[in-house]
């Protein structure tokens, strides 16, 4: 019979603290000009910081779930955002309203569902405002530049329930 390998605790710490500074793999959508990913979460979803997303039939992530809502239903989330860009003396603030998830789901029998929903995968929109000065009696042009589009994730997704705690589902996401 083998021995179990033990390692010193302070050998998991130094590992601990090692380990993030060695993920290179990490880095943001975003910023690779993609788009803003929203989350694609229901209100319910963002309100718990994702931790119910996979059991929320309105939530386009499970397709399971759209059995677990026992009835009809016809939906839109609003998630409004406020934000604020400040430079040297200067400062520019936007609001943006978003409706990330809208969807449908129909029952079928008494154990099943059928749900539509449409969210955004990512946003492309934006505005901004450049000034040029053209002489020395301050005349210039302001241009303006903007962009409104994202991509949008529709799934049409169908889930069975087995029993209280066995659900099973299949979806599509034509993008």
């Amino acid at each position: 019979m083998k021995r179990p390998i033990r390692v010193p605790a302070a050998v998991l710490a130094l590992g601990a603290l090692v380990a993030p500074a060695a993920a290179h793999a990490q880095g943001t959508v975003g910023s690779q000009g993609l788009g803003y990913p929203p989350g694609q979460y229901t209100t319910l979803s963002m309100s718990t910081g994702g931790a119910v997303a996979e059991f929320d039939p309105a939530s386009p992530s499970n397709p399971a779930a759209v059995a677990n809502l026992g009835g009809t239903a016809l939906f839109m989330h609003f998630a409004p955002e406020r934000r604020r860009l400040a430079d040297v003396g200067d400062g520019q603030a936007a609001r943006v309203q978003r409706f990330p998830v809208i969807g449908a789901i129909v029952p079928f029998g008494s154990r099943g569902a059928v749900g539509l929903t449409s969210s955004t995968l990512l946003d492309r929109s934006w505005a901004t405002t450049a000034t040029s000065e053209l002489d020395d009696e301050g005349r210039g042009i302001v241009e303006h530049y903007s962009s409104r589009g994202a991509i949008n994730d529709v799934r049409l997704a169908a889930g069975w329930s087995f029993g209280d705690r066995i659900h099973a589902g299949v979806a599509g996401h034509p993008l």
